[in-house]
């Protein structure tokens, strides 16, 4: 897993206004047809992101506060802005990036 490079165009990881007018899924995700993660309006404690996602965009997590966050290993992209203001997440000790 690599964090998205400084810069990197918004198309790649979702844009917010797009993802604004798409209803989320029963888990409350709304993934684009690139497979990347670009909103989540659930309340889960223990977030789990689909397996079939490729990318975390921008703010996608924010303040949403949950303990944990399953990201699985098909995300290869993860916005640097994707966890901002979230103070509650539990890092796996087997966390690499």
């Amino acid at each position: 897993m690599t964090y998205a490079a400084e810069g990197l165009e918004n198309a790649e990881l979702g844009k917010e206004a797009d993802a604004e007018s798409v209803e989320p899924d029963e888990n409350g995700f709304v993934i684009d047809e690139n497979g990347v993660l670009t909103k989540y309006t659930g309340d889960a404690e223990d977030v789990v992101i689909p397996d079939h996602v490729t990318g975390i965009g921008s703010y996608v997590l924010q303040r949403c506060n949950p303990k944990s966050i399953y990201i699985p290993k098909s995300v290869c992209e993860i916005d640097p802005s994707a966890f901002a203001e979230n103070r509650t997440i539990s890092w796996d000790d087997d966390f690499y990036y």
